[in-house]
């Protein structure tokens, strides 16, 4: 057993003697003595059913499989410095269940955006015009890498899981997302996944070919879906939900779904941009500030299969090509009820509309209020 395991263990053992949460903790389930979670994982190590505080950074070293077992509950401390950051090389197993889903969550209460970090997976799968980036989540992190030359990397499973409250920010240019994805092959598995109130974007995916399903991002303070650096995978059964208190930050080119090339305009002569399809989705706008429900840009390809665009709310301009850094597309089919403020881009653009296309079945993600559900009950009692 190394250094860092042990002080893991040691962390968990010292709480479990009788140290207490703060008698001002809110969270559903109430005080029941959590343990602490910090350090370095440096070989498989389970965390059994039951409530955990997130204290720190907690990093799954390379080679190593965190596993987390169905009903678990991870209540995280403020702060930017608090997250789950998995190597490549490492693994991480979360198995949640409808009746039982996992849950990273803020420990103060609920739906609190930028409360802390968030989940970050680096795998070895393909990104634009390079062999493997730095993932710079902070200055004490220059040693992460992601990508490489396997598309079928496997960084693990994630089935079932609530990330509540993340995106936590260092500066204006350094901020979590709620789930990170760095350069993750398509042998990763990741389904029934609900993004909750994220202090940036909810999902994003930094090159790689992984290809999430079932997977609900309700509010986020920047674009709810977030593609770049030569992301080449599928996104299928999303539904998102846009809230306009989103502006309060006054973010720029506000999206639903943003679509870059390349990372950030960086390599705008690299090869490998992203080509990505989402099929099966419905996205609802609930009030005004959008900018762009999809923006290509920098040489991005994005493919809308059964696209749904509804709700109360406006959007400056439904769909964006931009070509200034690559000529970007957007194609596929798409339905849309929501009231724009300009007409889209035709540059570029080969979507079809259709009043008969429906998207995303919001009755796939019951499980997520189940959950709140019973846990209020339990917390009332």
């Amino acid at each position: 057993m190394t250094y860092h395991t042990l002080s893991l263990l040691i962390a968990v053992l010292i709480l479990l003697a009788g140290c207490k949460m703060d008698p001002d903790y809110t969270l559903p389930r109430g005080e029941s003595g959590e343990t602490i979670l910090i350090g370095d994982i440096t070989e498989d190590f389970v965390l059994s059913t039951g409530r955990y505080h997130l204290e720190g950074t907690v990093r799954v070293r390379r080679s190593a499989t965190l596993t987390i077992e169905r009903g678990t509950v991870i209540a995280s401390m403020p702060g930017f410095d608090k997250y789950i950051l998995v190597e490549q090389g490492a693994k991480i197993r979360i198995l949640g269940t409808a009746e039982e889903p996992v849950v990273l969550c803020a420990d103060k209460g609920r739906e609190l955006p930028g409360y802390w970090g968030g989940l970050i997976i680096n795998g070895r799968a393909p990104i634009c015009g390079a062999a493997h980036r730095v993932a710079e989540v902070d200055e004490a992190e220059r040693d992460q890498y992601y990508g490489g030359d396997d598309p079928r990397d496997d960084s693990g499973e994630i089935h079932y899981l609530i990330i509540d409250s993340p995106g936590a920010s260092l500066t204006a240019d350094v901020e979590h997302n709620g789930l990170t994805l760095n350069g993750v092959g398509s042998g990763t598995k990741i389904d029934h996944v609900a993004i909750l109130s994220s202090g940036d974007d909810g999902l994003e995916c930094f090159g790689g070919m992984v290809s999430p399903h079932t997977i609900l991002v309700r509010g986020a303070e920047d674009d709810l879906i977030d593609l770049t650096d030569g992301y080449c995978g599928t996104i299928s059964h999303l539904y998102g939900i846009y809230s306009p208190e989103r502006r309060e930050r006054g973010e720029e080119n506000l999206c639903l779904i943003e679509v870059d090339g390349n990372l950030d305009g960086r390599y705008p002569n690299a090869t490998g941009k992203t080509s990505a399809t989402i099929k099966d989705c419905t996205m609802e706008v609930r009030g005004k500030g959008l900018d762009y429900g999809v923006l290509a840009r920098r040489g991005a390809a994005i493919d809308l299969s059964k696209c749904e665009f509804l709700g109360s709310g406006r959007v400056g301009q439904l769909l964006r090509c931009e070509s200034e850094e690559g000529r970007s597309t957007i194609s596929g089919s798409y339905s849309s009820r929501l009231t724009a403020t300009r007409p889209d881009s035709r540059e570029g653009l080969t979507a079809q509309e259709s009043d008969q296309i429906t998207g995303c079945d919001f009755s796939l993600f019951d499980w997520v209020e189940r959950y709140y559900q019973r846990a209020a009950a339990t917390h009332q009692k």
